[in-house]
């Protein structure tokens, strides 16, 4: 089984971390948007600093989330279809490059057959 951990204030809202100089709520009400700690002394320590730093909306609440289920998603499908585009594409840029280097190619043809017109 494994057990992850949330931060839930009184108002039922989960604690969204935001990183260094973020912005946006810090409380939010959607559970998709929560911070999930692996361990429980991060969830703790963030229990314990807002309890701290602004008592007078409480202790947060500490909330263990327990899996017991596992699914299995098998991903070979997916990757067999994006190596083939990636084929498709690097023989579109092989081509490309090719034909690039013949436009070139003849530019200089066109170019030393004038000089040499030139120079007879």
């Amino acid at each position: 089984m494994l057990t992850l951990y949330a931060v839930k204030n009184r108002e039922g809202k989960w604690f969204r971390r935001k990183g260094y100089g973020g912005y946006g709520e810090t409380w939010v009400a959607d559970f998709s948007k929560a911070r999930i700690y692996s361990r429980i002394g991060p969830a703790r320590a963030t229990v314990t600093f807002f309890a701290g730093k602004w008592p007078e909306y409480g202790v947060p609440s500490l909330v263990a989330l327990e899996i017991e289920m596992e699914r299995v998603i098998t991903e070979e499908s997916r990757v067999e279809k994006t190596l083939k585009a990636k084929k498709v594409r690097e023989k579109r840029e092989e081509i490309r490059a090719h034909e690039y280097r013949r436009q070139v190619l003849g530019t200089q043809i066109d170019q030393a057959t004038a000089e040499l017109e030139r120079l007879s």
